[in-house]
């Protein structure tokens, strides 16, 4: 069986499926970052028909693969509703384009210096008209006041603060393209339905309009049956964003599904090893591949007291993989032996002259340690187990 599906959509079926909901954010998707120069560069690749990528969505509905989702920002969703997919990847291009066609707010973006700035979206008509003018150039932004100004804001050059200043100076607001019947016979209206402009727009729609509307965009679709692991790595090695997400984000997004904070349970763990300066350098990673680490040996325990062949043994291990299939209800279970495994560890190696972290050959060192003495407990007292772990150190 395949593990997706290639196929293409129509780029207003997508938009519309985001404002309802049925495609949402896997939570641990980074923050929509796009600027303004982007933001116009994709707005033109859509109005001139080229290819702006394919975009990958996860079905739903795998209760081995659940996370905590999202709307993409700008969409205002009711409580309760539910995604049918989620976006693994694509999410600047279809938030850019949802934020400037659908949402009918003004965009937040960043400027070139990257400094925050609000802007409108418009199309200038009669550059989009123009057979010597890209249409790149006939896209523009302009400020919340829909004003552009000269000599430090004192003179007015551009006034779209009016939807008749907007029909006045030819300027089509792109947050009504999905709505372009309505501004149509406005348009027509103010201008008192004049033969020449009717033609002007007539021409404008059909090559700015339905450029648009009937933009298809290609569609990879995981099918829910991909394990976790495959979603996770499709996501770090596919998603075009640029940023890699560590396991323990990942598994943040996974636990969050049952309500669990994974990123505040760290920020306790941290209270607890603040006053041991070897443990300054763990990481939330550290602690996971430990937690793993204990909970694979203790289900290898249990399987071969229950005479399960050496063949189906499970390894004990704490590979990226094994991480990402720990379960809230191991975290839960082997979180506090861990923590103070890890403590341990920092007291047996102060008593053996090694101070700070600085002074550690290998800071995971203390991984397996940790999950050794959370294993022995109060057997670690015992001399020779301090001895025959120090000669492994």
């Amino acid at each position: 069986m395949e593990s997706f599906d290639s196929t293409k959509r129509s780029l207003s079926e997508i938009l519309k499926d985001v404002h309802s909901g049925k495609i949402q954010l896997p939570d641990f998707q980074r923050g929509w970052i796009w600027d303004d120069n982007r933001i116009k560069g994709i707005l033109a690749s859509v109005a001139k028909s080229f290819p702006i990528g394919a975009i990958m969505l996860l079905e739903t509905g795998n209760e081995n693969v659940r996370f905590k989702t999202k709307p993409v920002e700008g969409v205002k969703l009711d409580n309760g509703v539910k995604p049918e997919l989620l976006i693994l990847d694509g999410q600047q291009r279809l938030t850019s384009l949802y934020q400037t066609i659908v949402s009918n707010e003004i965009v937040t973006t960043r400027n070139e210096k990257n400094y925050e700035i609000k802007r409108w979206y418009y199309v200038d008509m009669a550059k989009a008209m123009d057979e010597n003018c890209d249409l790149e150039e006939a896209i523009i932004s302009i400020n919340e006041k829909k004003q552009i100004t000269e000599d430090f804001g004192r003179r007015i050059v551009l006034d779209l603060s009016e939807k008749e200043f907007e029909f006045e100076n030819l300027m089509y607001p792109v947050c009504m393209i999905d709505e372009y019947q309505t501004w149509r016979w406005e348009f027509n209206e103010y201008w008192q339905y004049d033969q020449g402009k009717i033609k002007f727009w007539d021409a404008f729609e059909r090559r700015v309009i339905t450029s648009f509307n009937n933009y298809m965009l290609p569609v990879i679709i995981m099918k829910k049956e991909n394990p976790k692991e495959a979603v996770c790595q499709v996501f770090e090695k596919v998603n075009t964003g640029g940023v890699s997400l560590t396991v323990f984000e990942l598994l943040t997004a996974t636990f969050a599904a049952d309500e669990f904070d994974l990123k505040a349970d760290w920020q306790k763990i941290q209270e607890e090893f603040k006053n041991y300066e070897l443990l300054s350098k763990v990481s939330d990673t550290d602690v996971v591949q430990a937690i793993t680490l204990l909970a694979t040996y203790n289900d290898k325990l249990n399987r071969a007291r229950q005479n399960v062949s050496d063949e189906e043994l499970p390894a004990v291990s704490c590979k990226r993989k094994d991480m990402l299939n720990l379960s809230l209800e191991d975290y839960k279970k082997y979180r506090d032996p861990i923590a103070q495994g890890f403590i341990k560890a920092s007291k047996i190696l102060f008593e053996n002259h090694i101070y700070t972290a600085r002074d550690l050959p290998y800071n995971t060192q203390l991984i397996p340690m940790s999950a050794i003495l959370a294993v022995l407990g109060d057997k670690i007292d015992n001399m020779g187990y301090k001895k025959k772990l120090m000669q492994w150190f």
